[in-house]
């Protein structure tokens, strides 16, 4: 119910957003949805305008503005047979049935500050996303710093949309080559694998502190193996695969994946016991494309800074 499955780039639902570069010049919804053109009509709009050109069409490509604005996109489902009566505002979060089927919602306990009285205490909202500050919801997001995030989230109540803040991206046209914390130049490929390709898969042995490879295959990776190659605020590591000029051309964050919590019996009341467990047979996945000569572990300091845990020939 809603035409909620879906993907973005190519990529499942909001995944490419996530990161300054993940747009380039256009952006494509494509919705996986079976349904009786007599009874059901899906609508594109753009800033809330229809796009009659694009009614019923399963995917919609709009190109980034000239200006570099925030454009909103949506996608909505119209009843045809009279059975629906609820209004449907897709850039509305608390329409269509008081918001009940949202994604996205926060907890307000004082009814006085609840726009709809039968929602108390969770209100529907859009959903925000900042590559450097994360998530957020309206009650702290309005007009004054909607800019601040990569974009806005309304899904699905038999729709969606999007607000973009193409400000916030790159073109394609700004260079890929900048510094990162390391002090190496980039040159990156932001390509994400899919199942139904070739890729590289490597077959490592980590630890918090070093990398040791098993192999490298050439085959059909399984989507489970498969990351995106960015590296988000939640990312404590990360591996960098470097070209021969030690230049960085793929990244993927792999989180804090060594980390161990272990509780004694009796013991309940103190503070957690962690250390770090290594990993055997950790599996990543890489375009074909990419040439690499060195892969590097690094982790993320408490002043954000990417270090260098260990550096491998390939």
């Amino acid at each position: 119910q809603g035409f909620s499955n879906y993907t973005i780039n190519s990529e499942e639902s909001s995944n490419v957003l996530n990161n300054p570069s993940g747009l380039a010049d256009t952006i494509t919804f494509e919705i996986d949805a079976v349904y009786d053109e007599t009874k059901l009509k899906l609508k594109w709009l753009v800033d809330g305008q229809e796009q009659t050109d694009l009614e019923n069409n399963l995917t919609a490509t709009f190109n980034r503005p000239s200006d570099n604005r925030a454009v909103s996109y949506s996608w909505v489902v119209e009843d045809l047979t009279g059975a629906l009566i609820a209004p449907n505002d897709p850039n509305n979060p608390l329409d269509f049935y008081e918001s009940y089927w949202e994604r996205n919602y926060y907890y307000q306990s004082d009814p006085a500050l609840t726009p709809i009285a039968s929602l108390n205490p969770y209100v529907g909202s859009w959903g925000w996303y900042s590559d450097t500050s994360g998530s957020a919801r309206d009650d702290s997001v309005d007009s004054s710093n909607e800019d601040r995030f990569l974009f806005g989230e309304l899904c699905c109540s038999m729709g969606a949309s999007y607000k973009i803040n193409w400000f916030n991206y790159q073109s394609s046209s700004t260079s890929q080559s900048d510094d990162n914390s390391n002090g190496k130049s980039q040159i990156l490929i932001r390509k994400t694998p899919t199942a139904d390709k070739i890729s590289k898969i490597f077959n490592l042995n980590l630890s918090s502190n070093n990398i040791e490879i098993k192999g490298i295959n050439k085959d059909y990776p399984l989507k489970r193996d498969i990351r995106r190659p960015f590296v988000n605020k939640s990312d404590i590591y990360a591996l960098n695969f470097l070209n021969a000029d030690k230049e960085l051309i793929y990244q993927i964050g792999i989180n804090d994946p060594f980390k161990a919590v272990a509780q004694h019996i009796g013991y309940e009341d103190y503070k957690e016991y962690q250390f770090d467990v290594p990993l055997k047979n950790f599996k990543v996945v890489v375009p074909q494309e990419v040439e690499a000569s060195f892969i590097e572990l690094v982790r993320r300091s408490h002043d954000n800074k990417l270090i260098v845990m260990d550096l491998l020939n390939i």
